[in-house]
């Protein structure tokens, strides 16, 4: 019974709007605080990198500002491996799939085990 009720709410119109939301909330996820946080620290970094090798053409303290160097480079990598790593759970957000999920849970045979089976799977790997 409440899978009915639930169904009879999964209106085109319904649909649509889920779907909407789903892509505002995906754009507002991707352009998280974190993301912004660590493209700013990337930046600063790259801008201290390019300032160290600056002063290393001028030939002040060479050790010094080696090491600093080889520092900054070290954390940039790293940096840049997180950004790769936040945007990467954005890159999944698929559309299409979205749209096969909520039309496949609305028209499809709840008793097929299947049907079941497909639409938990397109659920969970969108999930993950």
């Amino acid at each position: 019974m409440i899978v009915d009720i639930a169904r009879d709410e999964l209106t085109d119109d319904n649909l649509k709007i889920i779907i909407s939301e789903m892509e505002k909330v995906y754009v507002t996820q991707h352009d998280s605080n974190n993301i912004k946080r660590l493209k700013k620290q990337l930046r600063e970094c790259e801008s201290a990198t390019s300032n160290l090798l600056k002063a290393l053409e001028q030939g002040q303290a060479a050790d010094i500002i080696t090491t600093q160097l080889v520092k900054r480079q070290s954390e940039a990598t790293e940096i840049k491996k997180q950004i790769a790593k936040e945007e990467l759970i954005y890159n999944d957000f698929d559309i299409d799939r979205i749209k096969f999920f909520l039309h496949n849970l609305k028209n499809g045979d709840i008793n097929d085990t299947k049907h079941r089976k497909a639409s938990d799977s397109v659920y969970t790997r969108h999930m993950i």
